[in-house]
């Protein structure tokens, strides 16, 4: 279904949102079509994700209820429109302190009216084919946006037995990347600029390249595209890819990263801190079209756990 202004509307599920490249590769190439879609989530996606940080940055099988209610509270934020302001500080924890970050990120991706803050766990389950009663509320979501497509990583059966009798159609953030660069090719090329310029200059992280980055996120085929204009990326800006001097060819090195279990301890505390490429700067027509903004060095922090293993994020 498309809104009063022609977009389609889609809905995202909890682990596209936990995720931090597939978050900042979903903000950017919405950001930089703003008339081909509208994103839709819920109160209780925005729940399943604070579960996720805390279960996996603070290593605790499930948040307390007290962390519950305190998390709730930030969500009430992002719900009554002042999301920009939540402060990572405000947690107690390492896990709270990612999940509030992210909270306010997501804050700038979605349309305050667009995330529904009705309990959708509740409802007529007679039409519900899914074979996961957990993730009912995520089909209620997309039917109630009357959503073209409901973006996940989860298995399609976990929502629907019955694809085609659905109103959405289920897509991978991978398959969904796909599709809208096919959409606007030249758009791909800007983003892929000031990604670069992030982790160049703000990460100074020159062991991974930005496909390398997605295909650690699960998004495969959409890692293969960006590969494909690195070289064009390199022509038209060399300064962002300054030579190394290990005499090592990244590129060619398979990332061992992608056979690891997630960091643990204080080592994925750090990276918290750290941050994401965009910090809610959202691209629009007119900044792709400039040069890389200056990224803040005081980003919030963000969870960089796409080491290409399954951890079974899905809401």
């Amino acid at each position: 279904m498309t809104d009063k202004k022609g977009r389609e509307s889609i809905f995202i599920d909890a682990n596209i949102l936990a995720s931090k490249t597939q978050l900042d590769w979903l903000h950017y190439l919405t950001e930089a079509n703003p008339g081909m879609f509208e994103l839709y989530t819920s109160r209780q996606v925005l729940e399943e994700m604070t579960r996720k940080f805390i279960r996996k940055v603070d290593h605790a099988s499930n948040p307390t209820e007290e962390q519950r209610e305190f998390l709730n509270t930030k969500i009430d934020e992002v719900l009554a429109g002042r999301g920009t302001s939540l402060d990572p500080k405000e947690g107690r924890t390492k896990g709270e302190q990612a999940a509030i970050a992210r909270l306010n990120l997501l804050s700038y991706t979605f349309e305050r009216e667009n995330i529904f803050g009705e309990d959708l766990s509740q409802g007529d389950r007679s039409d519900f084919t899914g074979k996961d009663p957990d993730d009912f509320h995520v089909h209620n979501g997309a039917v109630r946006a009357s959503a073209k497509y409901l973006v996940t990583n989860n298995k399609k059966t976990d929502f629907t037995t019955n694809e085609g009798g659905e109103v959405y159609r289920i897509k991978t953030p991978d398959e969904l990347f796909l599709m809208i660069v096919k959409k606007n090719p030249d758009c791909l090329l800007p983003i892929m600029k000031g990604e670069q310029h992030y982790w160049v200059n703000v990460r100074k992280d020159m062991n991974k390249t930005l496909d390398q980055a997605l295909r650690d996120a699960g998004c495969r085929k959409f890692a293969a595209k960006v590969k494909e204009a690195l070289p064009e990326l390199k022509r038209q800006y060399p300064d962002l890819f300054p030579p190394r001097d290990d005499g090592l060819d990244r590129g060619s090195i398979q990332q061992v990263g992608n056979e690891q279990e997630i960091s643990q301890g204080q080592g994925l505390a750090e990276e918290l801190i750290e941050g994401g490429s965009w910090n809610g700067q959202g691209l629009n027509a007119t900044t792709v079209a400039q040069s890389p903004p200056e990224f803040p060095q005081n980003n919030p922090p963000t969870l960089t756990n796409d080491d290409g293993k399954s951890y079974n994020l899905g809401a």
